[in-house]
């Protein structure tokens, strides 16, 4: 925080506890909108760091009148929660006072107050809000007061956010972390990168988003911001879940734990623990995942907010139909929508349509399910949640399949592989641009070091050799160990290089090439000429009954035995791919359909011999086989799968453990079974 002019000081409004209210939104939880209010809490330092006055105290400063102590000391204590803003009757008779309250022609205090009302007087009515920002902004870049013109323009990017327009948020949230940097004011700086953080991401460029976090945290840690520097770990744990590094979420999310617990904090330990239940309910870890849940669903419960309940009963849903416990989680549902109906706001139904469609189906009421499902489906696409819309289409073709609607089951279940490759290649690609972009910041930070270190060195040496020439020899032996850690340390860079590459065309489970890799190499081979090239794709029939009913541990078995039995029949030219889930595509160079034919038998045989008897009682696995081979006009991988696609799933509604054969557009007369 900063000081402007007459000596009062800038800070966000809305209280902690609010802030933290805030993570459980009463509509279908996004990202950056969840932490809307979060972002502008209260944040209280230590006296003497990035703020200058005790918690909960107006601004003291020798130059300050009695009329600006009163309104600065109003100021603070609407940003303390000290004036009810449940209604709008409430609101603006709280900002009405505050308005009177500014001391005649004071400039200042009068862009303190429209920063006020930017934050707490749309929250009834959103109508007017992005035109009020910024006819702020744009008086407090006239008067150069740079500490209001900064929170008031991070106030318009969340009211353009809110109104959809992301583009101009973030300019906005750019402008406003310049100008707080400029200011010194690290709590505005930080919430802006913060904000635009979340914007990224919700965008899905996740590994941009992921680095906007960590540089405000580094802000908010320079300027000693207290509560940003803990609770920003939360936004980052989310980040990290959303990448799919479960590992480093939970690392994360337990340090905010940590934190609401040291504050005694119901509302961020309810927050905190909800999100550490999804961690884990992502883990496979149900159990764990139950007790968090339910916890948070006590703090909840003493906070009285039922939105919150609502919101965390959804999750309990979510976590019971995992479970296979349909009739818990319908249970669960109503209990959500109990608690939705006390808010007096609609509730999130393409969650509630989502879990009540897979209850349905795990209970045999296909026909239901099909009507959830089909309602959940178009409030998802808008939403862009992508890991829904393919949890619908997976669903969808289960109920049709047992309805006896063999073409609708196909036709979702196309849509399915489809989105799942989309969004594979997708996912992959951010945790790549994540890890990347985390070698590049610390090996340039070690190439700095090592020039500072470099530098001194040679000064401290200059400076021996002008006062002794004996030291020479010392300096030539130093220089020599020097280039020699240098060339070490250079070496050592090289093969972390190498490996982090390796890391990256490789899929870490079963050790089979990514589909990156292999996009490229198919790539290449189309690129050189007339080449014959064919490819299988592979797809374990049934895959996630495996995990449903032996667990993941046995399904993660199960891929990388049926790898290792693949690669065992398959020459030292041919390649075998993970593309994502239990999909795989075999490529194999200089092999046309006959040849492609020989290696999907082979194939098929191998996966028949795979014996699972030790990793879990009866577990058994079959797979499907689509063949193709390139044709003149292939370009991409995409080309061919295309046609193997199509083979596959013949080779799927046929009955499953066979082969199908594409040949040049037109189904092989006989398919290999």
């Amino acid at each position: 925080m900063v000081k402007g002019s007459g000596g009062s000081a800038v800070k966000p409004a809305i209280d902690a506890r609010t802030a933290a209210a805030s993570l459980f939104p009463p509509i279908r939880p996004r990202l950056g909108q969840a932490l809307c209010a979060l972002l502008f809490a209260v944040v209280v330092s230590s006296p003497g760091h990035a703020h200058e006055n005790a918690p909960g105290e107006p601004p003291v400063h020798p130059e300050i009148t009695p009329a600006q102590a009163a309104f600065d000391k109003m100021f603070w204590d609407i940003d303390e929660g000290e004036f009810p803003l449940d209604s709008r009757a409430q609101t603006f008779a709280t900002l009405a006072r505050l308005e009177q309250a500014i001391p005649p022609g004071d400039v200042h205090r009068q862009l303190q107050y429209r920063y006020m009302h930017c934050l707490i007087g749309f929250n009834h009515d959103a109508v007017g809000a992005v035109e009020y920002a910024r006819a702020g902004a744009e008086a407090a870049l006239a008067a150069g007061d740079e500490a209001s013109e900064a929170a008031l323009r991070a106030c318009m990017g969340i009211h353009l956010s809110n109104n959809g327009d992301a583009a101009a948020a973030a300019v906005q949230y750019e402008q406003a972390a310049q100008l707080a940097r400029r200011g010194r004011d690290f709590n505005v700086e930080g919430i802006a990168l913060v904000r635009r953080g979340n914007l990224r991401m919700d965008a899905g460029d996740i590994a941009a988003g992921l680095q906007d976090l960590l540089d405000a945290q580094q802000v908010f840690e320079r300027g000693q911001v207290a509560f940003q520097v803990d609770f920003n770990l939360f936004s980052i744990a989310q980040a990290y879940r959303r990448l799919g590094e479960l590992d480093r979420a939970l690392d994360y999310i337990n340090r905010v734990v940590e934190f609401g617990q040291a504050r005694s904090d119901e509302l961020v330990l309810a927050s905190a623990l909800n999100e550490r239940g999804r961690i884990r309910m992502a883990r496979g870890e149900f159990e764990q995942a139950d007790a968090d849940l339910r916890q948070a669903l006590v703090y909840a419960t003493n906070e009285g907010r039922p939105g919150n309940i609502g919101y965390i009963r959804l999750q309990l849903a979510e976590l019971q139909n995992r479970r296979a416990r349909p009739r818990e989680a319908l249970d669960e549902l109503q209990a959500a929508l109990s608690a939705y109906r006390q808010t007096g706001g609609p509730p999130p139904q393409d969650l509630i349509d989502l879990q009540t469609g897979i209850a349905q189906s795990r209970l045999g009421q296909h026909r239901l399910a099909l009507q959830s499902l089909g309602r959940a489906l178009p409030a998802l696409h808008d939403a862009g949640d992508l890991g829904g819309v393919m949890e619908v289409h997976l669903l969808r073709a289960d109920s049709r399949e047992a309805l006896g609607d063999a073409t609708g089951a196909l036709a979702d279940l196309r849509e399915f592989a489809r989105l799942r490759r989309d969004s594979t290649g997708q996912a992959t690609h951010q945790r790549v641009l994540a890890m990347s972009e985390g070698f590049d910041a610390r090996y340039t930070e070690l190439r700095h070091a090592r020039l500072r270190e470099q530098q001194a060195r040679a000064e401290r040496l200059a400076a021996a050799e002008r006062q002794r020439k004996p030291w020479r020899i010392a300096s030539i032996a130093l220089g020599a160990v020097l280039a020699l850690v240098l060339g070490w340390l250079v070496l050592r860079q090289a093969r972390r290089a190498l490996r982090l590459r390796r890391m990256a065309s490789t899929d870490p489970l079963t050790g089979a090439i990514n589909r990156r890799e292999v996009q490229q190499r198919v790539a290449g081979h189309l690129a050189v000429g007339d080449a014959p090239l064919c490819v299988v794709l592979i797809d374990l029939d049934h895959f996630k009954q495996v995990n449903d009913r032996f667990g993941h541990a046995a399904g993660d078995q199960v891929l990388v035995r049926a790898v290792a039995a693949w690669n065992s029949v398959l020459r030292a030219d041919e390649r075998l791919a993970r593309l994502g889930g239990e999909e795989f595509v075999a490529v194999l160079p200089g092999a046309g359909i006959d040849g492609g034919a020989q290696v999907a038998q082979r194939l098929l045989e191998a996966t028949r011999a795979i014996d699972l008897a030790d990793v879990a009682p009866g577990l058994s696995i079959t797979a499907s086989f689509g063949v193709a081979a390139a044709l003149p006009g292939d370009r991409s991988l995409e080309d061919l799968l295309g046609r193997a696609d199509a083979a596959l799933y013949r080779a799927k509604a046929g009955g499953r453990d066979r082969i199908e054969i594409e040949i040049a557009g037109a189904t092989a007369p006989e398919a290999a079974t």
